[in-house]
């Protein structure tokens, strides 16, 4: 990078224990190499951010032409249906069976109404009606009071 081989190294650890004495050149060699290290992440930290910046830049680039592309081809279909039933109405059964026209109702007598029980209406309505078992005779069971609560119920079947 800089041109220092082995040689070149060697004279300035020679300097350097020179001028900073065998005391303390651990520990400046310490300090330095803590230094590098930080500034070594510190850059590969500021590299991934450039390079996720990037990518998150390029993944809305492509999500935004397919977006565009898509909305290119519904824009075209649109056209296209548009085309089909304003031209030829009854061309709509080919574009989808939903569009289709209803049939229409044979003329001549009406339907007589259908009258619904209250379970039909009940089940139309989407409450589904409850099974109350009949007693075979009214002799036989004991007659039941309507009480406001279970326990005056039970009170006055006691009674």
């Amino acid at each position: 990078m800089f041109g220092i081989g082995m040689p070149e190294l060697m004279i300035i650890f020679a300097i350097a224990l020179i001028v900073i004495g065998p005391a303390k050149l651990p520990e400046l060699a310490r300090s330095l190499g803590k230094t590098l290290n930080e500034f070594k992440r510190a850059t590969d930290d500021f590299k991934w951010k450039i390079e996720e910046d990037s990518r998150a830049h390029e993944e809305k680039e492509r999500i935004a032409k397919e977006a565009a592309a898509r909305e290119e081809q519904l824009k075209a279909e649109a056209a296209r249906l548009a085309a089909i039933v304003t031209t030829d109405p009854a061309a709509t059964e080919t574009v989808h069976p939903s569009l289709t026209p209803p049939e229409p109702v044979a003329t001549g007598a009406a339907a007589p109404p259908v009258e619904l029980s209250l379970d039909d209406k009940l089940r139309l309505a989407g409450i589904t009606p409850l099974q109350v078992e009949q007693p075979a005779s009214p002799a036989m069971s004991p007659p039941v009071e309507m009480c406001a609560t279970p326990a005056q119920q039970v009170e006055k079947s006691a009674v």
